[in-house]
């Protein structure tokens, strides 16, 4: 049962941000479809699937990231091949989507270059 309300809760969470930095809210939220988790961002110029991985049943959450300097996973020698490493870090300054499981994963959606890119904090 509070399994259950987990998930529920977690798949009704929109997290709202300018993430395409166009000066429009954008929102975003995770979707299930046939056994995969994904999170997406739909804007104004429609929606965009930025991660699709195996919905597991976690606790998958979403947020936006704090403004600073994070280092990625590369840089922290996470994962089974740490070089060669883009980026060692991030630097956050608007609205970055963040997602995970708590106490496991983390990463940023960036927006560079018109299109989105995610980025592991940790693995």
């Amino acid at each position: 049962m509070v399994l259950t309300m987990l998930l529920m809760a977690a798949a009704a969470t929109v997290v709202t941000g300018d993430f395409d930095r166009d000066g429009v809210p954008d929102q975003a939220f995770l979707r299930s479809v046939g056994g995969e988790l994904q999170v997406v961002i739909s804007g104004h110029k429609g929606e965009t699937i930025v991660y699709t991985g195996r919905d597991d049943g976690s606790s998958t959450y979403l947020g936006k990231l704090r403004p600073g300097t994070y280092a990625t996973a590369c840089a922290k020698g996470l994962g089974p091949n740490p070089l060669p490493c883009d980026p060692w870090s991030i630097r956050v300054v608007g609205d970055t989507l963040e997602f995970g499981t708590p106490e496991s994963s983390q990463a940023a959606v960036l927006w560079s270059d018109g299109a989105y890119r995610v980025v592991w904090l940790s693995d």
